[in-house]
């Protein structure tokens, strides 16, 4: 199947959507440097660097079927900890229009739509109930859920709505959760090497051996890891 994925960043659901053997051809990214992450690490996937409402979508048009079109727009003001644009006068909340420009003129099979929890109530549900109602009118079974990524593997407390939709059938997520049991933040990072205050050096070893299934699933057969610059603060 080929993946387009709109309003991409970095390319996390991207990543997801390789996992689920997805061949994704385009992305459309308005920031450079998220778009530049995404070219990097999906030098297969054509990236459109530019303000989606200047994109023409059958620039992204896909001769290749079944294909599905992903996303999750700009998220902030439908976030609860943004009380004052969450509303239908905040501009940004409307590219979700956009979403479903380009899902109306590409006609794909499928549909995945992501975004914060907060959008099924921000200005008394409305959003959310326009793009479902939206897609339905585009002759889609429309499906969504409040995902709690806690309950998929991921250690942290963080819920995230999804909505899919099919030309062809009304999916389920009966499946969705691999475990109750969430992944403890001990049993993520217990392994990491310890930090101290001005450390210049990426690339260090980790100072013990996984102490997860979590953890040996994520350093794989490494013995290092990086990202562990720490700035020089001043003393309290």
């Amino acid at each position: 199947m080929i993946g387009i994925e709109l309003f991409s960043g970095a390319g996390g659901l991207s990543l997801g959507a390789h996992s689920a053997g997805i061949n994704v051809s385009h992305a459309v990214e308005i920031s450079k440097a998220a778009a530049k992450t995404f070219e990097l690490n999906n030098p297969s996937t054509t990236v459109i660097n530019n303000d989606i409402r200047l994109i023409d979508p059958t620039e992204l048009l896909v001769k290749t079927r079944p294909f599905v079109v992903f996303g999750g727009p700009p998220c902030q003001g439908f976030s609860t900890s943004n009380q004052r644009n969450r509303n239908r006068q905040n501009g940004n909340n409307w590219l979700f229009e956009e979403f479903l420009r380009f899902v109306q003129a590409l006609k794909p099979e499928l549909v995945v739509f992501e975004n914060v929890a907060g959008i099924t109530h921000t200005d008394g549900g409305f959003f959310r109930a326009e793009l479902e109602t939206r897609l339905s009118s585009l002759g889609y079974h429309v499906t969504t859920v409040v995902a709690d990524a806690s309950r998929c593997g991921v250690p942290q407390r963080r819920n995230r709505f999804f909505c899919a939709a099919s030309k062809s059938k009304k999916l389920s997520f009966e499946n969705l959760y691999d475990t109750d049991r969430p992944v403890t933040v001990e049993e993520a990072i217990s392994d990491l090497p310890d930090l101290v205050v001005g450390n210049n050096d990426s690339e260090l070893t980790y100072k013990q051996d996984a102490r997860s299934e979590y953890a040996t699933r994520m350093r794989g057969r490494l013995s290092a890891c990086s990202g562990h610059l720490v700035t020089r603060n001043a003393p309290p």
